[in-house]
């Protein structure tokens, strides 16, 4: 009965819109809105909704199919990992002593 989802869309070359939440028996139980921007050559994973202010994530390495952000002064997470494997997008959030693995699939827009 737990669902986790993430809607990304690509608002320019430089910047992504995203929304994160997670259903329980069909009622949203958790919501943050996610951005990921370009400034000055750095990308920047933003989190917006769950504290009062923007949580900001900096991407520390990145390659064709994944990239990794580090906030060492967030409480969780502190790393922020994707990674495109096959038809799969794995997301992993981590700090300290805890790890929790996503694993989405693509839905079919239509329906």
């Amino acid at each position: 009965g737990n669902l986790t989802y993430e809607h990304w869309t690509r608002n320019s070359g430089t910047e992504y819109i995203g929304l994160g939440c997670n259903l329980q028996d069909g009622d949203t139980k958790f919501k943050e809105n996610l951005r990921l921007v370009k400034s000055d050559d750095i990308w920047n994973f933003e989190v917006t909704g769950v504290n009062e202010n923007p949580t900001n994530f900096p991407v520390i390495q990145q390659d064709e199919n994944s990239f990794e952000c580090e906030n060492r002064n967030n409480e969780f997470p502190k790393i922020i990992q994707y990674a495109l494997r096959d038809s799969l997008l794995i997301a992993r959030i981590s700090g300290d002593d805890s790890e929790i693995t996503f694993r989405f699939e693509k839905l079919d827009e239509r329906n």
